[in-house]
């Protein structure tokens, strides 16, 4: 028995395709191998990521408070370098021009005219100052009944025979400035002390 040609044709093409079934697999083999390695690459490079990224955070919990800290060294710089000096020539003409403005004050109880214009412009002029050194956070001292030698300078005593009531503040002399919560100025008092 003969087989037509057709068949003949058939079943050399099945054998072929059986032949290269072979060669697909061992193809899809080595694509499988391929994707594993690339899978493996690409858990490789998750891994480092997850490594640079914790080093990353390690490095910003080191560097936020360094910068923190920077500022704050700049700040103090500037405030002292600066600031301090001309803060501190402020207060001065202030207490000059409360000066001066207390004289003019009393010769303008004498005698009036001009006298009493002057002691309103130099009132005027000293509301605003004292606005200038409010801006820059200048503050008085807040009173106090004890001396405490932080805060106060003790220029005068007064004799007292009570042990209770020594280092007690009988009258302000000159005003203590605070500036930044510092003490610019401590303030002139007069204090009791037991004899």
């Amino acid at each position: 028995m003969t087989r037509p040609q057709g068949e003949i044709d058939k079943i050399t093409e099945r054998l072929r395709a059986l032949e290269t079934i072979s060669q697909r697999l061992d193809r899809l083999s080595n694509s499988m191998t391929e994707t594993s390695a690339a899978d493996d690459r690409l858990q490789t490079i998750d891994r480092q990521l997850d490594e640079i990224r914790a080093q990353h955070d390690v490095q910003q919990r080191l560097i936020d408070p360094l910068r923190t800290e920077l500022i704050k060294y700049r700040e103090a710089f500037v405030r002292e370098v600066l600031q301090k000096t001309l803060v501190q020539d402020l207060t001065r003409l202030d207490d000059e021009l409360r000066i001066v403005l207390d004289c003019i004050k009393r010769a303008a109880e004498v005698k009036r005219g001009r006298v009493v214009n002057w002691a309103r412009g130099f009132d005027c002029s000293i509301e605003s100052l004292t606005d200038i050194l409010q801006r820059l956070q200048v503050s008085e001292i807040p009173p106090h009944d004890e001396v405490d030698p932080s805060l106060h300078r003790v220029v005068s005593y007064e004799p007292t025979e009570v042990a209770g009531e020594d280092g007690t503040i009988v009258a302000h002399v000159k005003r203590g400035l605070m500036w930044h919560d510092q003490v610019l100025r401590r303030e002139d008092v007069i204090a009791k002390r037991y004899l």
